[in-house]
């Protein structure tokens, strides 16, 4: 009889914990369910983000591509910039458009001209 009491009491016990364990499933059910909308959502994300990083990527290609070509014409201003002047001249108001040497001390309209030979 006192063994009937202590399976009774047992299985009380266990029909508690079993519900308790029931009530425990369904909350980690729902878990899963949020972590599962959670994932798919970082997926989509993810998606997005690779076609931004696509994205970027070709504007970086043209950047670079672009920056290449500043680096040539800055290359270039270079150059010029630091051509010697090799000489001054004067343009005259003759309708031939004669230049001449500034260097005879004639006062007129004054251009510079680069030696390109230097």
């Amino acid at each position: 009889m006192e063994a009937n009491k202590c399976n009774l009491e047992a299985n009380k016990l266990n029909l508690e914990t079993n519900k308790l364990n029931l009530e425990a499933n369904k909350l980690n059910f729902g878990t899963d369910k949020f972590n599962l909308e959670t994932n798919k959502l970082n997926l989509e994300t993810n998606k997005l983000n690779l076609g931004s990083n696509k994205f970027n990527l070709e504007a970086n290609k043209l950047n670079f591509e672009t920056n290449k070509c500043n680096l040539e014409t800055n290359k270039c201003t270079l150059e010029t910039n630091n051509c010697k002047k090799s000489h001054i001249y004067t343009v005259t108001s003759s309708p031939w458009g004669k230049i001449r040497d500034g260097a005879k001390g004639e006062d007129k309209r004054w251009g510079y001209l680069y030696n390109s030979n230097k």
